[in-house]
């Protein structure tokens, strides 16, 4: 009755694949699939043996093979189709079981006889399933997805069990109210959050264990992500699935370009855009849309693709890619290939502005004739100016072939280099349609820095928590400038599991995170420590034994310290900001210096810049760099 009140009514089609999932779980039936397969080879090999062992006498005599091991091998024949049998039987099972939770999954090639998507996803309708007591938070929490969930939080089975012995005030299923997002199916993170929004004693047994309603939201998101995948993966059968086989003589209508195969290599060959992480290909999904529409142009289909480093521009044409493999591309890019070019190797090859210029151009002229081939430059701008080291203006050689229909390029640039050698080029850029991909924000990495934790914990054997990794992108965010955000992150995770390795345990927690951002910037973050408490404590005390007459300067330097290492404000802003005026000598470096000696350790822990050698016309320029020049600051 519960189901039938909170799911809607199109998550009705999930119900055989609820029940399979109820009565055996995803994991639990992989792992009996695996051991049901072991058994079918080992029985078969031994009803192999016997067949040739009671044909052949005198060879199983040669072999010393004893009655003993001969009559036991009269079983396996038998064996091997009782095992046969209930491998088949269970991969009917788990066949019905796809076909029915895949139904709200996005693919690029839905089953024609499938309806609409249900306004549910499959991981909701199985969890709300298993609300029946008068104890939904129970119910949630001794499930299978319930205990993933947990397990991602970072919350001991011990802890949870405990938590369910203690009398109180328990909320039934039928009180709960679940809401989707604006425009969005209901997903599992709807029903925890209406769960935990409804239950006030689990939200404070959660956050007694060092987790939120938020963090459960964001865990349960991951849990379901990655048994989606898993169902996808495995239901090789699908229209999407059957689609991406290559057809055979499709491309028997094109010519070949054998110069090309010298310097390029198919996309599917190059681990930079073959190795895009799903969540990565997803981000760039909009780009990706875009460099389709700019390539299915009559003229000029070219696209330049231009992002800061460590934006998914490399998954923009990932996303490309997959669409021409799994054929759900617009008419005019079926059957293209996509070939990287690779310049450098083009331009250390070639030598000289003569040679350079007489092989792009047989290159170029190579590819017109093929007809079907994108051509993708990684670094276009690095490309041009490796031509200009060589005397040769590669943009102008390109100008004929790219105002052409058959040829199609697309170019990769970083925004600096952009701006420095290709914006300037008008000739060149009136060629191209520029498509933009922002670097991703916190939000948008969460699933790329989940992915990237899954593969570590396949290929380390150890095990990283949802606050791990939020806290791995929210310190990156914070202490550390400059570079992508997405990259500082992951290698956040990468020395956290070198860590937990090394230190011979199996978890990342956000402990791990936090102590390597101390030990990176010499910043104390996480939980105060007894001693770092007392520091602070008697921080205007250690001050006054240096600095004289200014307590009023102490007090307010203190407490914004206070302020900052409890977490009371912006994380947006530094820790404090501090204007010291006065005459010479009242104490206004020496405060400075008694800080960082006092709560950092040492006076060497600043950075000091006299502004008095930043006075001439070049000061601007020495101080924070120069975009025109290529200097930093």
């Amino acid at each position: 009755e519960v189901y039938q009140h909170l799911v809607p009514e199109g998550g009705r089609v999930y119900a055989l694949g609820v029940a399979i999932e109820r009565f055996l779980p995803l994991y639990a039936r992989l792992r009996l699939a695996r051991a049901l397969g072991v058994l079918v080879v080992a029985t078969l090999a031994g009803a192999l043996l016997f067949s040739i062992f009671t044909a052949s006498p005198a060879f199983a005599e040669r072999l010393s093979v004893s009655a003993s091991f001969l009559a036991a091998l009269r079983y396996a024949p038998g064996l091997f189709y009782i095992a046969l049998a209930f491998y088949l039987a269970l991969f009917a099972l788990n066949a019905c079981y796809y076909s029915a939770s895949c139904r709200s999954l996005r693919f690029l090639l839905r089953e024609p006889f499938w309806k609409e998507a249900p306004q549910i996803s499959f991981d909701a309708a199985v969890m709300i399933s298993e609300l029946r007591s008068a104890d939904a938070f129970s119910d949630m929490a001794q499930s299978f997805i319930g205990k993933q969930i947990f397990l991602r939080l970072g919350i001991s089975r011990a802890a949870v069990r405990e938590f369910l012995e203690k009398p109180r005030q328990a909320v039934s299923a039928d009180a709960l109210g679940i809401a989707a997002r604006s425009g969005a199916p209901i997903c599992l993170a709807d029903v925890v959050s209406a769960v935990l929004s409804a239950d006030s004693d689990s939200a404070l047994f959660l956050s007694s264990q060092g987790a939120s309603a938020v963090a459960a939201a964001g865990a349960s998101a991951w849990v379901e992500r990655g048994l989606a995948n898993i169902r996808r993966s495995r239901r090789v059968w699908g229209r999407e699935s059957l689609g991406r086989v290559r057809g055979l003589g499709k491309d028997w209508a094109y010519g070949k370009a054998w110069r090309l195969s010298r310097y390029g290599k198919d996309v599917a060959e190059v681990p930079t855009f073959a190795r895009a992480a799903s969540s990565e290909i997803a981000l760039a999904g909009g780009a990706g849309e875009q460099v389709e529409a700019v390539l299915a142009r009559e003229r000029e289909a070219n696209a330049l693709i231009v992002g800061d480093a460590g934006s998914p521009r490399e998954a923009a044409v990932a996303f490309l890619a997959l669409r021409i493999q799994g054929g759900s591309v617009l008419p005019q890019m079926e059957h293209k290939r996509l070939i990287v070019f690779d310049a450098s190797s083009f331009v250390a090859e070639t030598k000289t502005k003569v040679a350079f210029e007489n092989e792009l151009a047989r290159l170029m002229k190579e590819v017109e004739a093929a007809g079907n081939i994108i051509l993708i430059v990684p670094d276009f701008p690095q490309f041009i100016e490796s031509a200009a080291t060589l005397g040769s203006d590669a943009g102008r050689l390109l100008d004929e072939y790219l105002a052409g229909t058959r040829i199609q390029l697309i170019a990769l640039a970083e925004t600096g280099h952009f701006h420095r050698t290709i914006e300037p080029n008008a000739e060149l850029m009136k060629r191209f349609e520029r498509v933009l991909v922002p670097a991703p924000d916190e939000r948008a990495i969460m699933p790329y820095l989940e992915d990237e934790a899954v593969r570590l914990e396949a290929k380390q054997k150890i095990f990283f928590t949802y606050p791990a990794v939020e806290a791995a992108v929210k310190a990156s965010a914070r202490y550390f400038m400059g570079e992508s955000l997405l990259d500082k992150a992951a290698d956040m995770l990468y020395e956290a599991a070198s860590v937990v390795k090394r230190a011979g345990r199996t978890g990342v927690v956000p402990a791990d995170i936090l102590a390597i951002v101390e030990k990176r910037t010499g910043v104390p973050v996480g939980a105060l420590s007894e001693s770092e408490r007392q520091t602070l404590l008697a921080l205007e005390a250690s001050l006054r034994q240096r600095v004289v007459g200014q307590d009023e300067a102490l007090a307010n330097v203190a407490g914004a310290l206070r302020r900052a290492r409890s977490g009371v404000g912006n994380p947006s802003r530094p820790f404090g900001s501090f204007l010291f005026l006065g005459p010479t000598g009242v104490g206004k470096t020496e405060t400075a210096k008694a800080l960082a000696s006092s709560f950092f350790g040492s006076e060497d822990a600043t950075h000091r810049l006299d502004l008095s050698e930043y006075r001439t016309a070049d000061a601007m320029e020495r101080l924070v760099g120069s975009f025109s020049g290529g200097k930093q600051g």
